[in-house]
C-alpha cells in the first residue's frame, strides 16, 4: 500500500527526507525544502532589499541549486534582489572547462548576469601547472586560497553587496570536525556563521548552511536541474575526503549527526580574551588579510620564485622566507636612464603655440595664469598645482604588450616614486591598469600622490570593457593598490601651486587632434630641442573617439590591423578629464612614446584618446607645464613602433 504524503495533503509520498525521516510527496519535499532555506535567509537578515548578489557558481549542485532557489525565492517574496553569477576557472583540464558549460547554461536558463575570472589572467598560473611543480599532496590548499580571494576579486568587479556560496550542512560539518582534528577551535566562529564579513569586505552568505547534501541531490533531480557531476581530478587526496567519509559513516548510524556537529560548532565560541588574528589588508595585494602579506600572495610567490612550497611549512620558516624574498625585491631597482630636457619660458610656449594652434582651431586662447585648484572639480586630481621639481617619465612600452603580454611586467608607484626621489610625488598620465587586482587588462588613468612609506593617495581609474558584451567600465583604484603595469607615460611633479599655462580651443578646423597640434606646434617652435609638457586637459563639449583595449590576446598580434581588431573604439562624450604627456621630439636612443593621454570621466567612460569627432562643437581646456626632466624606466631591449598611436 502506498505511504501517504507526511503533510497530509492527499498525495502519496515519493521520497523519505535524509535529514528528518519525514515521507513526503514530491510538491511538499520542494515547499518544505524552498521555505527552511528561506528561514535561513529571513533569520539571519542576510539580504537588503535593492542589493545585487553574486552566487559563486561552479556548475555543480550545490551552486546550480542556489541559484535556482534563490531566484525562486527572490520572485515569490519580492526580496527585490538583483542576482548575478560569478565564477572561477582554475585551468584544470577535463574538469572546470566541462563544468563551466554547464554555468553557462545556468545562465541562459535563469536569465542571469555572469563573470568568469581565471586563475591564469589573476595568478599566471593553472591549476594543471600549479600541480606540476608541487604534485598531489598540497594542491588543494593552493586551490582553495587562490579560489577564495578570486572571489573577492569578481565579487569587488561586479560591485555586488554580498556574495552567496553554496556551502551546505555537510560542508560545515565537514570543516568543524577539520578544524578540531587540527586544534584550530578559533576558527569555528568563522565557519559556522551563517554570514561572516570583516572591514573592507563583501559579505558572504550561505544560504543553504542547514540544507543537507542528499536533499540537495533530490531537489536538483526532482527539478530536473542541469548540473556538473564529476569530481575534480585532484580532489581524492584531500585532506576534507578523510572528514567527509568520517561524516558519511555518522550519517548512517545516526542522520541528525550533521545538524548536531553544526549546532556543537555553534556552540564552541572562543572565549573574548582568547587572541584572535586581527583581520587588515596584504600590503600587496590590497584584500582580506590577518597577515601583512596574505596567504595568496605568499603561495604565488613561491611559484614564481621556484620556492612552491614556500607558505605551506611551519609559520617561522614562512615569514624567514618572506622577509628575504620582500628584502630582495624592495633592493631591486628599475633600470634607469635619464637626462635633462629643454626649457623655454611659459611666456615663450605661450607665444608659440598661440601662433601655431590657430592651424588646427578656430578660437586659441593660450595664457600663462595662476594654476587653479585642480583637486577640485572639474579635474578631481590627486594634487592642487603642476609646480616643482617637473619631469616626465617613460615607463615600459608596447613592446611589453605586443605580439604577446609580457605579464611579469607590474611596476609599484611607491618603488618608482623611491628611485625619482621627488618628496611629494604628485603622478599622473597614461599607464596600462593593474590588471591583477582588476583580473584583466584594461586602461589605466593615473593620478596619484604619494609622500613618503605611508602616505598614497588615489584619485585613479581604469577603463574596461565586460566580458562578453563588452560594455564600458569606469572604475576607481582604491589607496590599497599602488600598482600598474607594462607602460606608463606620467608626469611628474610635487603638485604645487604656481605658473601653468592654460590652452583653450574650440572649433576644430584642422585634421590634427588637440596633443598632435600642440606637440608639432612646440616642434616647430623650438626646432632641434626637446620640450616636453605634462598635465591635464577637460573635453569641455563634444566626443572624442578612444580605445580601450580587451583582455590580453592569447594569438600574437604583429600588425596595426590585427592591433586595431583586438581594440575596442568608443565615442565618448563630454566632459571626459585627461591626464598624460608629451614632448616635442623623439631622444635619440630613449624610444619614446611622443605623446599619450587617456581619460576619464563621470559617467562611466574612460580609455586612450584619440581625437574628437565633433570639430563643429568641440572645446578644450588645458593646463600645462614645461619638464625639466626626461626619465626612460626600464627600457624594452628589443623594440618596434606596433601600438604608439
Amino acid at each position: 500500500m502506498p505511504v501517504k504524503c507526511r503533510s497530509n495533503c492527499g498525495r502519496n509520498a515519493i521520497l523519505k527526507r535524509p535529514k528528518t525521516g519525514d515521507s513526503l510527496c514530491k510538491e511538499c519535499f520542494f515547499w518544505a525544502f524552498e521555505t527552511e532555506v528561506h528561514h535561513t535567509i529571513t533569520k539571519g537578515q542576510l539580504f537588503k532589499r535593492g542589493s545585487t548578489v553574486a552566487i559563486a557558481a561552479s556548475g555543480g549542485k550545490d551552486s546550480t541549486v542556489l541559484a535556482h532557489v534563490l531566484k525562486t525565492l527572490n520572485e515569490k517574496y519580492d526580496y527585490g534582489l538583483r542576482l548575478v553569477l560569478l565564477s572561477i576557472d582554475e585551468g584544470i583540464t577535463g574538469y572546470r572547462d566541462d563544468s563551466l558549460d554547464t554555468v553557462k547554461q545556468n545562465r541562459d536558463d535563469y536569465g542571469m548576469e555572469l563573470k568568469i575570472l581565471s586563475y591564469e589572467d589573476l595568478y599566471g598560473w593553472t591549476m594543471d601547472k600549479i600541480v606540476a611543480q608541487i604534485g598531489k599532496r598540497n594542491n588543494c590548499t593552493f586551490c582553495g586560497v587562490f579560489r577564495r580571494q578570486a572571489l573577492d576579486r569578481g565579487a569587488a568587479l561586479l560591485s555586488v553587496d554580498s556574495l552567496a556560496t553554496g556551502h551546505n550542512a555537510d560542508d560545515i560539518a565537514e570543516t568543524i570536525l577539520m578544524n578540531i582534528m587540527r586544534g584550530d577551535v578559533a576558527r569555528l566562529q568563522r565557519c559556522t556563521s551563517v554570514s561572516s564579513e570583516s572591514e573592507g569586505s563583501i559579505p558572504r552568505v550561505k544560504p543553504l548552511k542547514y540544507s543537507y547534501e542528499k536533499e540537495i541531490v533530490m531537489y536538483a533531480y526532482f527539478k530536473r536541474l542541469v548540473y556538473f557531476s564529476t569530481e575534480c581530478i585532484y580532489a581524492p587526496n584531500a585532506y576534507r575526503g578523510h572528514a567527509r567519509a568520517f561524516l558519511k559513516d555518522l550519517e548512517k548510524i545516526r542522520p541528525t549527526a550533521i545538524m548536531d556537529i553544526i549546532h556543537s560548532g555553534e556552540q564552541m565560541m572562543v572565549n573574548d580574551t582568547v587572541s584572535k588574528p586581527i583581520r587588515g589588508t596584504c600590503t600587496q595585494c590590497g584584500f582580506v588579510s590577518s597577515q601583512d602579506i596574505c596567504k595568496a600572495c605568499t603561495l604565488l610567490e613561491g611559484l614564481n620564485k621556484g620556492l612552491p612550497k614556500l607558505g605551506i611549512g611551519k609559520t617561522s620558516k614562512v615569514k624567514k622566507a618572506l622577509i628575504a624574498l620582500s628584502t630582495e625585491k624592495m633592493s631591486t631597482a628599475y633600470p634607469w636612464i635619464s637626462t635633462n630636457l629643454d626649457t623655454p619660458s611659459l611666456a615663450e610656449v605661450r607665444d608659440v603655440l598661440a601662433r601655431d594652434l590657430k592651424k588646427t582651431f578656430d578660437y586659441v586662447d593660450v595664457q600663462v595664469v595662476d594654476c587653479p585648484d585642480l583637486t577640485e572639480e572639474p579635474f578631481f586630481l590627486a594634487g592642487k598645482g603642476l609646480g616643482g621639481e617637473t619631469s616626465l617619465i617613460d615607463l615600459g612600452g608596447p613592446p611589453y604588450l605586443l605580439p604577446l603580454v609580457k605579464r611579469d611586467k607590474v611596476y609599484d608607484f611607491k618603488q618608482l616614486v623611491k628611485q625619482l626621489k621627488v618628496t611629494p610625488s604628485l603622478l599622473m598620465g597614461a599607464c596600462a591598469g593593474p590588471w591583477p587586482y582588476f583580473g584583466k587588462n584594461c586602461e589605466g588613468v593615473c593620478n596619484v600622490l604619494v609622500d613618503g612609506d605611508n602616505y598614497f593617495k588615489s584619485c585613479s581609474y581604469v577603463g574596461k570593457v565586460t566580458d562578453g558584451d563588452e560594455k564600458l567600465e569606469c572604475l576607481p583604484i582604491p589607496d590599497s593598490e599602488t600598482r600598474f603595469a607594462l607602460m606608463a607615460n606620467l608626469y611628474c611633479s610635487q603638485g604645487k601651486p604656481g605658473k601653468v599655462l592654460k590652452v583653450n580651443c574650440k572649433k576644430r578646423t584642422g585634421k590634427k587632434d588637440f596633443i598632435t597640434a600642440i606637440r608639432t606646434g612646440l616642434a616647430a617652435g623650438f626646432p632641434n630641442k626637446y620640450v616636453g609638457l605634462g598635465g591635464a586637459f577637460l573635453l569641455k563639449e563634444g566626443r572624442a573617439k578612444q580605445h580601450v583595449m580587451r583582455d590580453f590576446s592569447k594569438t600574437p598580434i604583429n600588425t596595426e590591423e590585427e592591433l586595431n581588431n583586438w581594440l575596442t573604439f568608443h565615442d565618448m562624450s563630454a566632459p571626459l578629464v585627461a591626464v598624460g604627456t608629451l614632448i616635442s621630439n623623439e631622444v635619440p636612443d630613449f624610444d619614446l612614446r611622443v605623446q599619450h593621454f587617456h581619460s576619464f570621466s563621470k559617467h562611466n567612460e574612460a580609455g586612450h584618446y584619440h581625437y574628437d569627432t565633433t570639430p563643429e562643437t568641440v572645446e578644450y581646456l588645458g593646463y600645462f607645464n614645461v619638464a625639466e626632466r626626461l626619465h626612460r624606466v626600464d627600457k624594452p631591449k628589443q623594440t618596434h613602433q606596433l601600438g604608439r598611436d
